[in-house]
């Protein structure tokens, strides 16, 4: 039976089903302005509290649960993905560029850190790799995390020739399902729902997101012969121990 709905619940229904809409188009601002609608009306709505910190920077003030469905993103895909890929792309260039590219991803994630409510760790900085997608390219759903697993938080740096000829190349985070002390959901179970925040790409754009999420980069379109003109993104992670990095360990984190 289903209980009767009073026109509040209905008002703050109709607000996130808009917020989920408007992320999952890319309008972070706007999305951002009915979360904040949302918890000005019900400041107990953790999803709204949690987007509205995401996206604005504005304090979190509510506790979580270990557990649930957490916002960033049917059931689970195969992993898979095309694209070029210069794996340690720091490895032959000079010292000093990828101690400046350190230096400052450091100092960003300092700043990002309170936004994603990711406890607190020492990262270690252990690998990064250039990715080009061209004509085509792209990385089906998956999470970056996986047995004896040490990355704790992903980083995307996306940057490409001006101005931008191609299409898609788009970073969708799910909002993904977490079952505490588990290291893998129930196999009946999706493991990250329909609803997502989409990142268009743009030229010096740094992104971080716990690497336990589900993510996808959408096909790119475009480019034409000359690949140079594609998607270019350096991705890496910000490792822990293996003890903090373990899945059963991470899916207790309240977020």
């Amino acid at each position: 039976m289903t209980p009767n709905l009073t026109a509040s619940d209905e008002l703050i229904g109709r607000l996130e089903r808009d917020a989920d809409e408007l992320r999952a188009a890319g309008d972070l601002d706007a999305a951002a302005a009915v979360c904040g609608r949302i918890v000005s009306i019900a400041p107990d709505r953790l999803k709204a509290d949690r987007l509205l910190a995401s996206f604005t920077g504005r304090p979190s003030v509510l506790t979580a649960q270990p557990g649930g469905l957490k916002p960033a993103t049917r059931g689970l895909r195969t992993d898979y993905r095309r694209s070029r890929m210069l794996a340690r792309a720091f490895s032959n260039v000079d010292e000093s560029i990828k101690s400046a590219f350190y230096e400052r991803l450091l100092l960003e994630w300092a700043i990002a850190q309170p936004r994603l409510k990711v406890p607190a760790f020492e990262p270690a900085l252990s690998e990064a790799h250039g990715l080009l997608y061209a004509d085509g390219d792209f990385f089906r759903t998956h999470r970056d995390t996986g047995p004896n697993n040490t990355r704790r938080v992903t980083f995307v740096y996306t940057l490409f020739r001006s101005p931008r000829r191609f299409g898609g190349g788009d970073l969708l985070l799910y909002d993904t399902f977490f079952w505490p002390g588990v290291s893998e959901p129930p196999a009946w179970v999706p493991a990250y729902a329909d609803t997502f925040t989409r990142l268009a790409p743009e030229d010096n754009r740094l992104v971080f997101f716990p690497s336990e999420f589900y993510h996808e980069v959408t096909p790119v379109t475009g480019v034409g012969d000359d690949a140079s003109w594609g998607r270019v993104a350096i991705n890496g992670w910000l490792d822990t121990t293996p003890e903090l990095g373990a899945l059963a360990h991470l899916s207790r984190t309240p977020y």
